[in-house]
């Protein structure tokens, strides 16, 4: 079941919003569309959106969508045992248990620049002879001030463009209804 917002549901925004995001990425600083679409339709689950509205009052205001939205990066970025699985299967290509420079290069990539993952600053972490960054190091970088306020700005991003897709009627809320659940047959 998915929760409709200002009289359209999550799940037509997502197949109609490409070219819309699209042209507003010229005008406006949003996240890179790709990425953008992939997390779009995660906000499809009923529960997830109506989650965002802390106050319980039937609209969801810019300050509940950013508080969601700073507070999925932030445990992104403090998940541990995500962050090493994202270490070992993403980044160390050749699983010798460091990132080396040319593996670095994989976290510029445009489809990750935009993630929690994206937010790493790797100045923060401390390199061996070598230029290789460690486990340890990686975790503390993902850590650091400097990553979190990073985060912060993806945040902003991911909550003005949540906004702009799914405010149609532009009152600056996000009023939501859920349809009822079909009637049982009797019997």
């Amino acid at each position: 079941m998915s929760a409709v917002f200002d009289g359209f549901s999550a799940s037509q925004e997502v197949k109609h919003q490409g070219k819309e995001h699209d042209e507003q990425v010229s005008t406006q600083p949003t996240l890179s569309t790709q990425v953008f679409e992939d997390e779009l339709k995660n906000f499809d689950e009923r529960q997830r959106l109506i989650s965002f509205d802390k106050n319980h009052d039937g609209h969801i205001n810019f300050s509940e969508v950013w508080e969601y939205t700073k507070d999925y990066e932030f445990r992104h970025l403090h998940d541990k045992d995500g962050l090493t699985f994202d270490f070992k299967h993403i980044f160390d290509a050749n699983g010798d248990g460091v990132l080396q420079p040319n593996e670095l290069k994989a976290v510029q990539d445009p489809l990750i620049k935009d993630t929690p993952l994206g937010c790493i600053d790797f100045s923060q972490a401390k390199k061996d002879i070598n230029g290789n960054i460690s486990l340890d190091e990686f975790l503390k970088a993902a850590a650091s001030k400097s990553s979190q306020n990073q985060s912060l700005q993806i945040s902003l991003l991911y909550a003005q463009d949540l906004m702009r897709i799914f405010d149609k009627n532009k009152d600056r809320l996000l009023d939501y209804s859920v349809p009822p659940p079909p009637a049982q047959p009797a019997g």
